[in-house]
């Protein structure tokens, strides 16, 4: 239903019809959305033309000292993260006694609409929206913020990247501080996905938000949070002493890696979580590593599997090929009693896992559940020779020497050099999940040690450039675990399943933060 301009009192009256009002240099066109402390709009920045998320306080907040002060914190808070993660904030202001404040215009839904919409999430799309919200609250975190409100509807996932951005610093406090505006011992959030500490009204450290995130992971896998309570005395007393239930006993196809991950993030006590988000990031890639070389195991199991079955036939041409079959077959039938009921317990487990929300029985737990990773049988394997047309170049990066715990940040190019349409992957591999991806490599100069300080950058064929094209994207990673010296940094173009393509290398000089301020 559209909304009249009489309800937003605060607006100056339209100038044209397309839009609702106008507040200074910003044109109203339309609400988004609505909230407890205020309203969101869609609105254009008649400066620089471009279209901006605004966002405004109710009058009963906006006259009161405290709701001022509290959006101006979150405006604050939110203009000294920049990162990818982490929405950008473009301006704060007050209009005629109302604050406002405009972001970026995101374009997508928040996770907590894609959950209602019970939008099946795969594997890699669970491990990627943990290590970009990770990644963002690593940022904030640095800067000494923490979030306290990480909930699905303060998660925003981008059309048609995919990427998260996390949103709603009305809660954060900075430096650890006191909370200046609430009183002491209460509690503010969303009950659910409070920590035990954040709901006991203790003081709370950064690993409070990594608990919420655990939360919010707990909930992508299985539809809901690991406990829902009518009251919020009740959901605090269950926050604080209730242990989750296991997500493999809700849904035992989830990988244990996985779901390993997620109990830890919901430990009680802060001290048995991860000690910080870049160290969960770690984590993160670790554990889908082993997520993937399960899977890898498995399939691996199978196919041997139907060959020894004789699924795979020989070409009937060969007379030694005839020859075998005839001398295995009653091998084969020996064994097929034993393999047959294994692969039709795997096949009745992939039948029942793989079907549709709508297609499960009113009994099973989960509206949402994780899907394979790969929807359609390959039939050209990815190789490094029809991956040639593709190139990776440095555009730039900070070539003075980088602050630790700041992050070292490189900005890279991707190029699609295809002569023809028959010789371009974004079109050979138009079906694939992935069809290259480009891994980070450290090493210190002069030492053969090497880390992966970076998740895998993954290309689908709609992030791939056009054939005569190319496309920017950047590659970060964080400092705090790393000693001051030089390192060599190489980007590698793989294949999906790791074979290299292509290497590029440079290099960084990583100096403690102290230096700087012995000299001054």
């Amino acid at each position: 239903m559209p909304v009249e301009p009489s309800n937003f009192e605060f607006l100056e009256p339209p100038q044209s019809d397309d839009e609702l009002g106008r507040i200074g240099p910003y044109r109203v066109l339309n609400l988004i959305g609505e909230g407890g402390m205020g309203a969101v709009f869609r609105a254009q920045d008649n400066r620089l033309r471009r279209d901006v998320a605004l966002k405004t306080m109710r009058k009963k907040w906006s006259t009161s000292p405290i709701g001022r002060k509290r959006f101006v914190e979150e405006a604050r808070s939110m203009a000294a993260v920049h990162h990818d993660n982490v929405a950008t904030i473009f301006e704060v202001g007050i209009h005629e006694g109302t604050p406002f404040l405009a972001m970026e215009m995101l374009e997508g839904k928040p996770l907590n609409q894609l959950i209602r919409e019970n939008y099946r999430f795969t594997l890699d799309e669970i491990f990627r929206l943990a290590a970009e919200v990770a990644s963002g609250l690593s940022a904030a975190h640095q800067r000494g913020i923490i979030h306290r409100d990480i909930k699905p509807a303060n998660i925003w996932i981008e059309s048609p990247s995919g990427r998260a951005k996390i949103l709603d610093f009305g809660l954060a406090i900075v430096d650890g501080n006191i909370d200046r505006f609430t009183h002491r011992g209460s509690v503010l959030g969303s009950p659910a996905y409070l920590s035990p500490e954040q709901s006991r009204g203790e003081p709370l450290d950064d690993r409070t938000d990594l608990y919420s995130l655990g939360v919010v992971l707990y909930q992508v896998c299985v539809g809901r949070p690991p406990h829902l309570c009518k009251t919020i005395p009740s959901q605090l007393i269950a926050n604080i002493c209730k242990t989750p239930e296991s997500l493999l006993q809700i849904n035992p196809e989830l990988p244990r890696p996985l779901t390993d991950l997620i109990h830890q993030l919901l430990e009680k006590e802060p001290k048995n979580r991860p000690r910080s988000a870049s160290k969960l990031i770690t984590l993160i890639n670790q554990n889908k590593e082993a997520c993937d070389h399960q899977s890898s195991a498995a399939l691996q199991i199978i196919t041997n599997e139907a060959v020894r079955t004789n699924e795979y036939s020989p070409t009937r041409s060969d007379p030694n090929s005839v020859s075998e079959e005839a001398n295995s077959k009653s091998g084969n039938r020996k064994l097929g009693i034993f393999i047959a009921p294994a692969i039709a317990l795997v096949a009745t487990a992939a039948f029942f896992f793989f079907r549709s929300p709508g297609e499960r029985i009113a009994s099973e737990p989960t509206p949402v559940s994780v899907k394979s990773t790969e929807d359609q049988p390959q039939t050209i394997r990815i190789t490094p020779a029809n991956l040639e047309p593709l190139s990776l170049k440095i555009v730039d990066h900070k070539e003075d020497a980088i602050e630790i715990p700041n992050a070292a940040i490189f900005n890279l190019m991707i190029e699609n050099n295809a002569d023809s349409s028959k010789l371009d992957p974004k079109r050979i591999f138009s079906s694939s999940k992935v069809v290259t991806q480009v891994m980070t490599y450290l090493n210190s100069v002069g030492s053969n040690e090497v880390t992966r300080p970076a998740f895998a950058v993954k290309f689908s064929p709609t992030r791939l450039p056009t054939r005569g094209k190319e496309k920017n994207f950047t590659i970060q990673f964080l400092t705090n675990e790393l000693d001051a010296k030089s390192y060599k940094v190489t980007f590698e173009l793989q294949t999906p399943s790791g074979e290299s393509v292509q290497r590029i290398e440079t290099q960084i000089t990583l100096k403690q933060a102290s230096e700087n301020k012995q000299s001054d």
